[in-house]
């Protein structure tokens, strides 16, 4: 159970002062988007970077569920809204395509001056056992820097 609606976003406005405060930028999960736009961006500060995330393999909205739409319209929505953003991939469904698919997706729909960066989060503990899928994680991430940087330049 979390706190809802003016709880919620006073609880935030709190975090963000205190970030603020000691230096930093404050950055968030952009979920919170996918189910209410309309609270979302009447109430979300552009000071905020915004880290959607989206896991899957194919970036065609025409054959995705109606939950990867939301989450892959929201990078569109963010940027039409004048949100800084961290795209954020994962191998964590051993779906190899889809970091550098957040890549292209976010190049093609995010303006570059407000694409501030990329996270890959494979969502293992960093045991032993998960080595090869960190490992596989870093690979992917280093393969997109390289296609982004060379259709940049």
């Amino acid at each position: 159970m979390i706190r809802q609606k003016d709880l919620w976003w006073g609880d935030f406005y709190f975090l963000i002062g205190e970030v603020e405060k000691n230096g930093s930028r404050p950055w968030i999960w952009s979920d919170y988007l996918w189910y209410n736009p309309e609270d979302f961006f009447r109430n979300m500060p552009k000071s905020v970077i915004q880290g959607n995330w989206y896991y899957e393999e194919s970036f065609d909205v025409k054959t995705a569920g109606k939950g990867e739409i939301k989450a892959l319209k929201a990078y569109e929505d963010l940027e039409k809204h004048g949100y800084d953003q961290i795209p954020t991939g994962s191998n964590y469904f051993n779906h190899d395509g889809n970091m550098i698919g957040t890549v292209k997706y976010s190049k093609k729909n995010i303006a570059d001056e407000r694409l501030m960066g990329f996270l890959q989060t494979p969502w293992k503990m960093t045991l032993e056992r998960y080595k090869a899928d960190i490992l596989e994680s870093i690979e992917q991430l280093g393969a997109s820097k390289k296609w982004f940087f060379q259709s940049y330049y």
